[in-house]
């Protein structure tokens, strides 16, 4: 699983600037646990288990339910590496968005947050400050 989580980037298209988008990959329980630890984290409310998350795997077909399929811009080193993980067979992906102001939530002091948060989930974890 790798967590992507947007900050520099700005605001995707279409959304305003206070805005960052969060992008999980990988296995579908994988995938399905980080997003429950990273929205414990910033006091998101979770899915819940007769609400599961809506997976989309990660096709042009179902496009459509990924927040910001090009963001990152093409050409960008993190762009390039989700398009590998996306192509991945097996692998889902699930966007949800943030605000700007909580990107610090899951960095912590000194780091302590994204290293519990790798740890936790198993996940490598991409925070693009």
């Amino acid at each position: 699983c790798d967590i992507f989580i947007l900050l520099k980037e700005g605001p995707p298209p279409g959304f305003t600037g206070e805005l960052r988008l969060i992008i999980l990959l990988g296995g579908e329980a994988q995938v399905s646990a980080a997003a429950n630890t990273v929205a414990s984290l910033l006091n998101i409310e979770p899915a819940k288990k007769d609400e599961p998350i809506q997976f989309v795997r990660p096709t042009a077909a179902n496009g459509g339910q990924i927040i910001s399929e090009d963001w990152p811009l093409p050409g960008t080193r993190q762009h390039d590496l989700m398009r590998k993980l996306e192509s991945t067979a097996g692998n889902v992906r699930h966007d949800f968005l943030i605000n700007d102001s909580d990107g610090g939530k899951l960095v912590g002091p000194a780091g302590a947050i994204w290293q519990q948060l790798q740890g936790s989930t198993g996940c490598k974890v991409f925070i693009l400050l």
